[in-house]
């Protein structure tokens, strides 16, 4: 085991490929095939055209079609004839990126002393050994550690999904961004049992999973990331076999990007720092599903903001702001406390029992409103009041107050242990409910 530090230094270095054009004739081909920056393959083709004079004339075509591409990613690259020998193309891309570059031909054609000049890399490519500090890429059971600063890391991310690492930890301070181009993550792969951690202040772009061929699980702490504009998030995580994740603060996606992204995990937990309200905002996408296979993640919430956008479930909200954007899954007794805040702006369920609300608990100051979901739910089992101010708002009568005999002989509230006092109910107009004062 051995300490690997991310410093991202190296001089940039564009990639120069450079090939003569051989023999050829009529109708025949002269193709390169560019695997780019973000590991996505662009083949190109030109075809020797009639009545062509020379190789040079050959090299001349080659280059004018090229340019002229409307593959963006093939004009990233820019084609020209040497200025000695008239019939060698050069393709030339941006210093600091890396490439991938392969040719081939068809019919009698051939190219001739072709192949790379230079080979494109620079400060963002996660795996050239001179960007790491020790001056060797990570290898199995390394800690890999992000340390205060700014190079960002952006290129052949997927370049040690082979090894398992024993740490993985972004300081804080480092300020770089992680993958992102072209929605690309870095992949992660950890040891047995290991806790990555997270507190970088760049955007970054992570797919976490534990071990290859084992069960073992990753818990994730995530104590920053960075504050990004609406709508957007500072850490994106995707991954699998993820145990905990604990977000205290920041902006975390959870299978936001790509749409249905690949998200596994058992439990997530939202907590804070210093401000229960701002410190931590969590939105869960709808490419997330149970680390069992199931459809649906348990969520944990204590403080900050989640968005829930996917079937993921509900067993303690305590504090923070829960919006529920899709069905989730309410876990029978699930207790709203604290300073929580739910909005239901769209019909949870509990199992067995579609678009319904399992019996819960409002204590302390706790808030439940249903202000903007046009759609109607149903009461499967009763709320019960823990605490004087508990507010429950459903202005537009959205929720059908269920008072089937089944349930506590058709009781809708139960103030347990307390009274009345300062308690808001805004139902709508004929509703009907049954009061408890156990």
């Amino acid at each position: 085991m051995a300490i690997r530090t991310w410093q991202g230094d190296v001089t940039s270095v564009a990639h120069v490929w450079a090939g003569e054009i051989n023999t050829y004739a009529e109708n025949n081909t002269f193709t390169i095939t560019l695997t780019d920056e973000n590991n996505k393959t662009h083949a190109f083709t030109h075809t020797v055209a009639a009545g062509v004079a020379s190789t040079a004339v050959v090299a001349t075509n080659f280059v004018s079609e090229w340019n002229a591409s409307t593959t963006t990613e093939i004009r990233a690259l820019t084609a020209s004839v040497d200025g000695t020998t008239t019939d060698k193309v050069v393709l030339t891309g941006e210093a600091g990126i890396p490439y991938t570059i392969a040719d081939s031909v068809g019919g009698s054609a051939a190219w001739a002393n072709e192949g790379d000049v230079t080979t494109g890399t620079g400060p963002n490519d996660w795996t050239n050994p001179a960007n790491w500090l020790e001056g060797a890429i990570p290898v199995d059971n390394d800690e890999v550690h992000i340390p205060s600063g700014s190079s960002s890391i952006l290129y052949n991310l997927d370049g040690l999904t082979n090894i398992d690492c024993n740490e993985f930890h972004v300081h804080p301070g480092y300020t770089g961004n992680i993958g992102g181009t072209a929605g690309q993550y870095l992949h992660v792969m950890m040891d047995a049992s290991k806790a990555p951690m997270f507190a970088g202040t760049g955007t970054a772009y992570i797919y976490f999973r534990g071990e290859a061929g084992s069960s073992n699980t990753v818990n994730l702490s995530v104590y920053n990331t960075a504050t990004p504009s609406e709508g957007n998030h500072g850490l994106y995580l995707m991954g699998e076999q993820y145990e905990n994740i604990y977000v205290y603060r920041g902006y975390v996606g959870c299978g936001i990007v790509p749409q249905n992204g690949n998200f596994e995990a058992a439990t997530i937990h939202v907590g804070y720092v210093d401000d229960p309200v701002g410190d931590a905002t969590v939105t869960i996408g709808r490419g997330n599903y149970a680390l069992d296979g199931s459809s649906g993640v348990i969520i944990k919430q204590y403080a900050g903001t989640v968005v829930n956008q996917s079937s993921a479930g509900v067993c303690v909200i305590k504090g923070g702001r829960y919006i529920q954007d899709k069905y989730g899954t309410w876990a029978n007794g699930t207790e709203i406390s604290g300073d929580a805040i739910v909005e239901l702006n769209a019909p949870p369920n509990v199992p067995g029992a579609s678009t319904k609300i399992g019996t819960f608990t409002l204590d302390d100051t706790a808030q439940l409103l249903n202000e903007t979901d046009p759609s109607t739910k149903a009461m499967a089992g009763k709320i019960v009041v823990k605490a004087d101010g508990v507010t429950i708002k459903d202005p537009n009568g959205l929720i059908s107050w269920n008072t089937d005999s089944g349930v506590d002989s058709g009781i809708s509230l139960d103030f347990a242990g307390c009274n009345m006092s300062q308690t808001v109910l805004d139902i709508g107009r004929n509703k009907q409910i049954i009061i408890s004062d156990s």
